[in-house]
């Protein structure tokens, strides 16, 4: 099979993927969108991992929610601007479960494409140098 002939479905998949993701974003009731776009990051070739540190948000910051699976809560969406290891800025959206973040300290992300795999608050001194100084530098004032 030639290399073009086997890139096909793939390509295919990434398309048919980035379409249920814009169909998500713009209609997609109860969160559904953030979870579609989440499992495109995941799934997808094209969406790379990294490591970024962010400010924790703050609660009332939150850019969507939606009833978790118990009912008793809401999940709440946020799109927090980290920095990696050598300072560049990504967009990632984090997803907390039955709470609203804190607005206090650090955060470790663990992204693919824009969606996070897993994050953990962190001391200051746990970020490296120059991501901190670039979440210092655009600290709102």
């Amino acid at each position: 099979m030639s290399r073009a002939r086997s890139a096909r479905p793939v390509a295919l998949l990434v398309l048919a993927l980035a379409v249920a993701l814009l169909v998500g974003r713009c209609s997609a009731p109860d969160g559904l969108g953030v979870v579609v776009r989440s499992v495109v990051d995941r799934v997808s070739p094209l969406a790379s991992a990294r490591t970024l540190w962010a400010r924790a948000p703050e609660p009332k910051g939150f850019v969507d929610s939606y009833a978790n699976a118990a009912e008793d809560d809401d999940n709440y969406v946020y799109e927090v601007e980290g920095f990696d290891d050598e300072g560049e800025p990504h967009v990632v959206t984090i997803i907390l479960f039955g709470r609203r973040a804190s607005g206090e300290g650090y955060l470790r992300i663990e992204a693919r494409g824009g969606s996070s795999e897993r994050y953990d608050r962190v001391p200051e001194d746990a970020v490296p140098t120059v991501a901190l100084e670039a979440l210092k530098a655009t600290a709102p004032a």
